[in-house]
Protein backbone atom coordinates (compact mmCIF):
# COMPACT_ATOMS: atom_id res chain seq x y z
CA UNK A 1 0.00 0.00 0.00
CA UNK A 2 1.08 3.25 -0.83
CA UNK A 3 2.52 6.02 2.02
CA UNK A 4 -0.02 8.93 3.05
CA UNK A 5 0.35 11.78 4.64
CA UNK A 6 -1.45 13.78 7.14
CA UNK A 7 -0.34 17.79 7.08
CA UNK A 8 -0.26 19.92 10.01
CA UNK A 9 -2.27 22.95 9.76
CA UNK A 10 -2.74 25.93 12.21
CA UNK A 11 -5.72 28.25 11.96
CA UNK A 12 -7.88 30.55 14.47
CA UNK A 13 -11.02 30.18 12.61
CA UNK A 14 -12.99 27.34 12.28
CA UNK A 15 -10.20 24.56 12.95
CA UNK A 16 -9.44 21.77 10.54
CA UNK A 17 -7.96 18.52 10.84
CA UNK A 18 -7.53 16.54 8.14
CA UNK A 19 -7.87 12.59 6.51
CA UNK A 20 -7.42 10.88 3.37
CA UNK A 21 -6.58 8.23 1.28
CA UNK A 22 -3.56 10.56 0.08
CA UNK A 23 -2.77 13.18 1.87
CA UNK A 24 -4.14 14.47 5.12
CA UNK A 25 -3.98 18.11 6.85
CA UNK A 26 -4.62 18.63 9.99
CA UNK A 27 -5.28 21.91 11.30
CA UNK A 28 -5.38 23.52 14.80
CA UNK A 29 -9.20 23.64 16.00
CA UNK A 30 -11.06 26.71 16.88
CA UNK A 31 -12.40 27.29 20.45
CA UNK A 32 -16.05 28.18 20.61
CA UNK A 33 -16.25 29.98 23.77
CA UNK A 34 -12.92 31.72 23.25
CA UNK A 35 -11.90 30.85 27.32
CA UNK A 36 -8.96 31.33 27.71
CA UNK A 37 -7.78 28.29 29.77
CA UNK A 38 -8.60 26.53 27.00
CA UNK A 39 -6.68 28.45 24.04
CA UNK A 40 -3.69 25.78 24.09
CA UNK A 41 -6.28 23.44 22.84
CA UNK A 42 -6.18 25.00 19.63
CA UNK A 43 -2.67 23.56 18.56
CA UNK A 44 -2.58 20.77 21.53
CA UNK A 45 -5.74 18.55 19.46
CA UNK A 46 -4.01 19.22 16.39
CA UNK A 47 -1.11 17.31 17.56
CA UNK A 48 -2.26 15.16 19.64
CA UNK A 49 -4.54 13.92 16.81
CA UNK A 50 -2.22 13.98 14.22
CA UNK A 51 0.02 11.61 16.32
CA UNK A 52 -2.92 9.07 17.06
CA UNK A 53 -3.68 8.84 13.50
CA UNK A 54 0.06 8.14 12.09
CA UNK A 55 -0.58 4.80 13.77
CA UNK A 56 -2.67 3.66 11.03
CA UNK A 57 -0.97 2.02 8.06
CA UNK A 58 -0.10 3.82 4.97
CA UNK A 59 -0.13 7.60 6.75
CA UNK A 60 2.57 9.15 6.85
CA UNK A 61 2.69 12.29 9.10
CA UNK A 62 3.76 15.62 7.57
CA UNK A 63 5.37 17.03 11.29
CA UNK A 64 4.34 20.24 12.24
CA UNK A 65 7.61 22.20 11.88
CA UNK A 66 7.59 21.00 8.10
CA UNK A 67 3.67 22.52 8.30
CA UNK A 68 4.94 25.98 10.04
CA UNK A 69 8.13 26.24 7.45
CA UNK A 70 5.35 25.92 4.75
CA UNK A 71 3.41 28.48 5.97
CA UNK A 72 6.69 30.47 6.43
CA UNK A 73 7.56 30.19 2.31
CA UNK A 74 3.71 31.23 2.12
CA UNK A 75 4.16 34.15 4.32
CA UNK A 76 1.03 33.39 6.23
CA UNK A 77 1.20 34.03 9.84
CA UNK A 78 1.30 31.20 12.45
CA UNK A 79 -2.06 33.42 14.27
CA UNK A 80 -3.71 33.93 10.72
CA UNK A 81 -7.58 34.33 10.81
CA UNK A 82 -8.26 31.96 7.68
CA UNK A 83 -11.59 31.44 5.71
CA UNK A 84 -12.55 27.97 4.93
CA UNK A 85 -11.66 29.03 1.14
CA UNK A 86 -8.41 29.89 2.06
CA UNK A 87 -7.75 26.52 3.63
CA UNK A 88 -8.76 24.49 0.88
CA UNK A 89 -6.60 26.53 -0.95
CA UNK A 90 -3.90 25.10 1.21
CA UNK A 91 -5.06 21.64 1.88
CA UNK A 92 -4.88 21.91 -2.48
CA UNK A 93 -1.18 22.90 -2.31
CA UNK A 94 0.04 20.69 -0.27
CA UNK A 95 -1.77 17.99 -2.81
CA UNK A 96 -3.71 16.67 0.05
CA UNK A 97 -7.41 15.09 -1.15
CA UNK A 98 -9.36 15.83 2.39
CA UNK A 99 -8.98 17.95 5.64
CA UNK A 100 -10.36 17.49 9.02
CA UNK A 101 -11.44 20.86 10.56
CA UNK A 102 -12.95 21.03 13.51
CA UNK A 103 -13.58 22.93 16.98
CA UNK A 104 -13.52 22.51 21.03
CA UNK A 105 -15.81 24.17 23.58
CA UNK A 106 -16.96 23.53 27.12
CA UNK A 107 -20.97 22.99 27.70
CA UNK A 108 -22.03 22.32 31.00
CA UNK A 109 -18.93 21.17 32.76
CA UNK A 110 -18.34 19.01 29.80
CA UNK A 111 -15.77 19.09 26.98
CA UNK A 112 -16.57 18.96 23.27
CA UNK A 113 -14.72 18.15 20.53
CA UNK A 114 -16.31 17.87 17.19
CA UNK A 115 -14.84 17.37 13.48
CA UNK A 116 -15.80 17.67 10.27
CA UNK A 117 -13.83 15.85 7.49
CA UNK A 118 -14.01 17.49 4.08
CA UNK A 119 -13.12 16.01 0.75
CA UNK A 120 -11.13 18.34 -1.39
CA UNK A 121 -12.03 16.94 -4.92
CA UNK A 122 -16.17 17.12 -3.98
CA UNK A 123 -15.74 19.92 -2.23
CA UNK A 124 -18.38 18.87 0.62
CA UNK A 125 -18.21 17.46 3.99
CA UNK A 126 -18.37 13.86 4.20
CA UNK A 127 -18.53 13.59 7.21
CA UNK A 128 -19.09 14.83 11.10
CA UNK A 129 -18.35 13.60 14.45
CA UNK A 130 -17.95 14.69 17.67
CA UNK A 131 -16.84 13.30 21.29
CA UNK A 132 -17.20 14.75 24.57
CA UNK A 133 -15.71 13.90 28.48
CA UNK A 134 -14.53 15.72 31.67
CA UNK A 135 -11.65 17.81 30.41
CA UNK A 136 -9.27 16.02 33.17
CA UNK A 137 -10.30 13.22 30.73
CA UNK A 138 -8.74 15.19 27.47
CA UNK A 139 -6.34 12.48 26.09
CA UNK A 140 -9.16 9.73 26.25
CA UNK A 141 -11.48 12.40 24.36
CA UNK A 142 -9.12 12.74 21.49
CA UNK A 143 -8.19 9.32 21.61
CA UNK A 144 -12.23 8.27 21.08
CA UNK A 145 -12.46 11.00 18.33
CA UNK A 146 -9.62 9.48 16.01
CA UNK A 147 -11.15 6.23 16.39
CA UNK A 148 -14.30 7.79 14.82
CA UNK A 149 -12.36 9.38 12.36
CA UNK A 150 -11.00 6.21 11.36
CA UNK A 151 -13.92 4.17 11.45
CA UNK A 152 -15.80 6.93 8.75
CA UNK A 153 -12.92 7.69 6.56
CA UNK A 154 -10.60 4.00 6.15
CA UNK A 155 -13.64 1.29 6.53
CA UNK A 156 -12.07 -1.69 6.84
CA UNK A 157 -9.02 -0.57 8.96
CA UNK A 158 -8.32 -1.57 11.97
CA UNK A 159 -8.58 0.82 15.05
CA UNK A 160 -5.23 2.52 17.15
CA UNK A 161 -3.74 -0.22 19.16
CA UNK A 162 -3.80 0.51 22.76
CA UNK A 163 0.01 2.00 22.37
CA UNK A 164 -0.90 4.97 20.36
CA UNK A 165 -4.47 5.48 22.41
CA UNK A 166 -2.29 6.33 25.46
CA UNK A 167 -5.15 8.17 27.29
CA UNK A 168 -2.87 11.42 27.55
CA UNK A 169 -2.98 13.33 30.23
CA UNK A 170 -4.41 16.97 30.36
CA UNK A 171 -1.30 18.43 31.80
CA UNK A 172 1.40 16.12 29.63
CA UNK A 173 -0.61 17.25 26.09
CA UNK A 174 -0.55 21.17 27.45
CA UNK A 175 3.01 20.63 28.21
CA UNK A 176 3.94 18.89 24.77
CA UNK A 177 1.59 21.85 22.56
CA UNK A 178 3.68 24.22 24.43
CA UNK A 179 6.88 22.99 23.76
CA UNK A 180 6.22 22.93 20.05
CA UNK A 181 5.21 26.20 19.91
CA UNK A 182 8.51 27.38 21.23
CA UNK A 183 11.50 28.02 18.95
CA UNK A 184 13.65 27.97 21.64
CA UNK A 185 15.69 24.69 22.26
CA UNK A 186 16.68 24.83 26.43
CA UNK A 187 12.87 26.13 26.95
CA UNK A 188 11.86 23.16 24.51
CA UNK A 189 14.02 20.66 26.98
CA UNK A 190 12.35 21.79 29.57
CA UNK A 191 8.86 21.31 29.07
CA UNK A 192 9.64 18.07 26.91
CA UNK A 193 11.14 17.16 29.98
CA UNK A 194 8.24 18.40 32.47
CA UNK A 195 5.93 16.39 29.57
CA UNK A 196 7.71 13.13 30.48
CA UNK A 197 6.99 13.89 34.12
CA UNK A 198 3.23 12.66 34.24
CA UNK A 199 1.99 9.28 33.54
CA UNK A 200 1.84 7.56 30.70
CA UNK A 201 5.17 7.95 29.15
CA UNK A 202 4.12 10.10 25.99
CA UNK A 203 6.45 8.44 22.85
CA UNK A 204 6.35 11.90 20.90
CA UNK A 205 7.82 13.89 23.60
CA UNK A 206 10.20 11.28 24.08
CA UNK A 207 11.93 11.01 20.56
CA UNK A 208 11.28 15.25 20.47
CA UNK A 209 13.43 15.10 23.55
CA UNK A 210 16.31 12.81 22.77
CA UNK A 211 16.63 14.71 19.44
CA UNK A 212 17.36 17.75 21.54
CA UNK A 213 19.61 16.12 23.71
CA UNK A 214 21.70 14.65 20.90
CA UNK A 215 21.66 18.23 18.90
CA UNK A 216 22.45 20.38 21.76
CA UNK A 217 25.45 17.76 22.56
CA UNK A 218 23.98 15.83 25.16
CA UNK A 219 24.54 12.52 24.16
CA UNK A 220 24.30 10.37 27.35
CA UNK A 221 20.75 11.81 28.07
CA UNK A 222 19.63 11.45 24.82
CA UNK A 223 20.66 7.63 24.67
CA UNK A 224 18.83 6.79 28.09
CA UNK A 225 16.02 9.13 26.95
CA UNK A 226 15.49 6.83 24.04
CA UNK A 227 16.60 3.59 25.18
CA UNK A 228 13.74 3.52 27.26
CA UNK A 229 11.21 3.23 24.18
CA UNK A 230 9.50 0.23 25.04
CA UNK A 231 8.77 -2.69 22.06
CA UNK A 232 5.75 -2.72 20.51
CA UNK A 233 5.71 0.98 19.50
CA UNK A 234 5.79 1.87 15.76
CA UNK A 235 9.27 4.37 16.08
CA UNK A 236 11.14 1.45 18.37
CA UNK A 237 13.59 0.65 16.27
CA UNK A 238 14.01 4.01 14.97
CA UNK A 239 13.85 5.18 18.49
CA UNK A 240 17.08 2.36 19.95
CA UNK A 241 18.75 3.64 16.01
CA UNK A 242 19.03 7.09 17.58
CA UNK A 243 19.90 5.87 20.98
CA UNK A 244 22.51 3.42 19.69
CA UNK A 245 24.35 6.66 17.34
CA UNK A 246 23.88 8.76 21.00
CA UNK A 247 25.71 6.59 22.95
CA UNK A 248 28.29 5.91 20.57
CA UNK A 249 28.86 9.75 19.97
CA UNK A 250 29.09 9.97 23.93
CA UNK A 251 31.64 7.07 23.82
CA UNK A 252 29.81 4.22 25.88
CA UNK A 253 30.39 1.90 22.92
CA UNK A 254 28.45 -1.18 25.15
CA UNK A 255 25.47 0.61 25.54
CA UNK A 256 25.83 1.68 21.48
CA UNK A 257 25.72 -2.31 21.02
CA UNK A 258 22.93 -2.84 22.64
CA UNK A 259 20.99 -0.21 21.38
CA UNK A 260 21.77 -1.45 17.56
CA UNK A 261 20.95 -4.62 17.82
CA UNK A 262 17.63 -3.93 19.52
CA UNK A 263 17.21 -1.61 16.48
CA UNK A 264 18.42 -4.65 14.43
CA UNK A 265 16.04 -7.26 15.71
CA UNK A 266 13.29 -5.38 15.08
CA UNK A 267 13.73 -3.45 12.01
CA UNK A 268 17.17 -5.65 10.30
CA UNK A 269 19.08 -2.93 8.07
CA UNK A 270 22.62 -2.58 6.11
CA UNK A 271 22.95 0.56 8.27
CA UNK A 272 21.92 -0.88 12.30
CA UNK A 273 24.07 -4.02 10.97
CA UNK A 274 27.61 -1.98 10.02
CA UNK A 275 27.01 -0.01 13.43
CA UNK A 276 27.00 -3.29 15.53
CA UNK A 277 30.30 -3.79 13.76
CA UNK A 278 31.51 -0.25 14.33
CA UNK A 279 30.48 -0.42 17.82
CA UNK A 280 32.40 -3.67 18.35
CA UNK A 281 35.35 -2.95 16.59
CA UNK A 282 35.47 0.42 19.38
CA UNK A 283 35.04 -2.12 22.50
CA UNK A 284 38.48 -3.98 20.55
CA UNK A 285 36.28 -6.95 19.19
CA UNK A 286 38.01 -6.72 15.96
CA UNK A 287 37.04 -10.74 14.55
CA UNK A 288 33.53 -10.11 15.73
CA UNK A 289 33.45 -6.79 13.94
CA UNK A 290 34.75 -8.13 11.06
CA UNK A 291 32.03 -11.08 10.97
CA UNK A 292 28.90 -8.38 10.87
CA UNK A 293 30.85 -5.59 8.53
CA UNK A 294 31.82 -8.96 6.19
CA UNK A 295 27.97 -9.26 5.62
CA UNK A 296 27.41 -5.52 5.12
CA UNK A 297 30.50 -5.60 2.24
CA UNK A 298 29.07 -9.15 0.49
CA UNK A 299 25.52 -6.94 0.04
CA UNK A 300 27.60 -3.79 -1.47
CA UNK A 301 30.47 -5.31 -3.45
CA UNK A 302 31.27 -2.33 -5.07
CA UNK A 303 31.90 0.14 -2.08
CA UNK A 304 35.20 0.49 -0.89
CA UNK A 305 34.63 1.72 2.52
CA UNK A 306 33.30 -1.85 3.87
CA UNK A 307 36.64 -3.22 2.16
CA UNK A 308 38.71 -0.60 3.93
CA UNK A 309 37.33 -1.20 7.21
CA UNK A 310 38.04 -4.83 6.98
CA UNK A 311 41.51 -3.69 5.91
CA UNK A 312 42.16 -1.90 8.95
CA UNK A 313 40.16 -4.87 11.89
CA UNK A 314 42.56 -7.28 9.93
CA UNK A 315 45.12 -5.00 10.43
CA UNK A 316 44.91 -4.57 14.29
CA UNK A 317 44.77 -8.54 14.68
CA UNK A 318 47.66 -8.61 12.80
CA UNK A 319 46.10 -11.04 10.03
CA UNK A 320 48.42 -8.95 7.52
CA UNK A 321 47.39 -11.25 4.40
CA UNK A 322 43.86 -11.05 5.13
CA UNK A 323 44.62 -6.83 5.62
CA UNK A 324 46.29 -6.60 1.92
CA UNK A 325 44.06 -8.67 0.19
CA UNK A 326 40.89 -6.59 1.73
CA UNK A 327 42.62 -3.02 1.11
CA UNK A 328 43.95 -4.07 -2.25
CA UNK A 329 39.98 -4.94 -3.93
CA UNK A 330 39.39 -1.17 -2.04
CA UNK A 331 42.41 0.42 -4.07
CA UNK A 332 41.38 -1.37 -7.46
CA UNK A 333 37.62 -0.11 -6.88
CA UNK A 334 39.26 3.48 -5.97
CA UNK A 335 42.74 4.00 -6.25
CA UNK A 336 42.75 7.65 -4.88
CA UNK A 337 41.50 6.07 -1.30
CA UNK A 338 44.00 7.78 0.66
CA UNK A 339 43.16 5.71 4.36
CA UNK A 340 43.46 2.38 1.83
CA UNK A 341 46.53 3.55 0.79
CA UNK A 342 47.99 4.64 4.46
CA UNK A 343 46.75 1.30 5.75
CA UNK A 344 48.69 -0.54 3.29
CA UNK A 345 51.74 1.04 4.20
CA UNK A 346 51.34 -0.09 7.50
CA UNK A 347 50.69 -3.15 6.34
CA UNK A 348 53.77 -3.31 4.28
CA UNK A 349 56.13 -1.84 6.75
CA UNK A 350 55.05 -5.07 9.25
CA UNK A 351 55.42 -7.34 6.50
CA UNK A 352 59.02 -6.08 6.17
CA UNK A 353 58.18 -5.15 2.43
CA UNK A 354 59.82 -1.74 3.06
CA UNK A 355 60.27 -0.28 -1.01
CA UNK A 356 56.09 -1.21 -0.93
CA UNK A 357 55.49 0.73 2.14
CA UNK A 358 57.35 3.76 0.71
CA UNK A 359 55.54 3.46 -2.42
CA UNK A 360 52.05 3.39 -0.82
CA UNK A 361 52.68 6.25 1.26
CA UNK A 362 53.91 8.21 -1.78
CA UNK A 363 50.34 7.59 -3.56
CA UNK A 364 48.72 8.25 -0.30
CA UNK A 365 50.33 12.03 -0.11
CA UNK A 366 49.82 12.42 -4.21
CA UNK A 367 46.48 12.08 -3.55
CA UNK A 368 45.57 13.37 -0.33
CA UNK A 369 43.83 17.37 -0.77
CA UNK A 370 45.76 17.98 2.50
CA UNK A 371 48.34 16.61 5.22
CA UNK A 372 45.20 16.81 7.59
CA UNK A 373 44.11 13.83 6.97
CA UNK A 374 47.36 11.65 7.11
CA UNK A 375 47.99 13.52 10.43
CA UNK A 376 44.49 12.29 11.58
CA UNK A 377 45.41 8.62 10.28
CA UNK A 378 48.87 8.61 12.40
CA UNK A 379 46.77 9.93 15.37
CA UNK A 380 44.46 6.82 15.02
CA UNK A 381 41.05 8.62 13.76
CA UNK A 382 39.18 5.57 11.58
CA UNK A 383 36.66 7.59 9.63
CA UNK A 384 35.85 4.32 7.79
CA UNK A 385 34.26 3.13 11.17
CA UNK A 386 32.26 6.16 11.24
CA UNK A 387 28.47 5.49 11.51
CA UNK A 388 26.00 4.43 9.03
CA UNK A 389 22.95 6.83 9.40
CA UNK A 390 19.61 5.05 9.09
CA UNK A 391 18.46 6.75 6.28
CA UNK A 392 21.56 5.26 4.41
CA UNK A 393 20.60 1.59 5.25
CA UNK A 394 18.90 -1.20 3.36
CA UNK A 395 16.21 -3.89 4.74
CA UNK A 396 17.63 -7.32 5.00
CA UNK A 397 15.99 -9.96 3.33
CA UNK A 398 14.35 -12.85 6.20
CA UNK A 399 17.22 -15.18 5.45
CA UNK A 400 20.20 -12.99 6.73
CA UNK A 401 18.19 -11.57 9.71
CA UNK A 402 17.57 -15.48 10.33
CA UNK A 403 20.72 -16.22 10.09
CA UNK A 404 22.45 -13.33 12.24
CA UNK A 405 20.13 -13.06 15.39
CA UNK A 406 21.85 -16.04 16.69
CA UNK A 407 25.20 -14.18 16.80
CA UNK A 408 23.66 -11.27 18.69
CA UNK A 409 22.76 -13.86 21.21
CA UNK A 410 25.81 -14.85 22.92
CA UNK A 411 26.56 -14.16 26.31
CA UNK A 412 28.90 -10.93 24.74
CA UNK A 413 26.38 -9.03 23.58
CA UNK A 414 23.43 -9.87 26.20
CA UNK A 415 25.59 -8.73 29.15
CA UNK A 416 25.09 -5.50 28.09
Amino acid sequence: MGKKSIVISLLLLFIPAVFLLGKVVVIPFNGANGKQDLSWLRYGTSIYLTYILSGIEGIDPISWDEFTRYLDDEGIPLDASLTLGSIIKIGRDLGAEKLIIGRYSEESGKLIIRAKVIDIKKGGISHELGSSGRKEDLGRIIDNLASKLITASFPGKSILGKNRLSGISEKTLHLYALAKLTGEKEKRIALLEKALSFPPDFLPARLELGELYFSSGYYLKAGDTLAKVPPGYPSFATAHFKAGSAYFAGRRYEKALSSFIDSFTAHPTTSSLFNIGASLAYLGKYTEASFFIEKVSELYPKEPSFLLSLGYLALRENKLTKAEEYLRRATDLDPSLVPARFLLSRVYERMGRMKEAEDEMLLARGYADSDEILTSLENGDHPFLALMDEEEGELLPDNLKNELLPHMKFSYYQKY
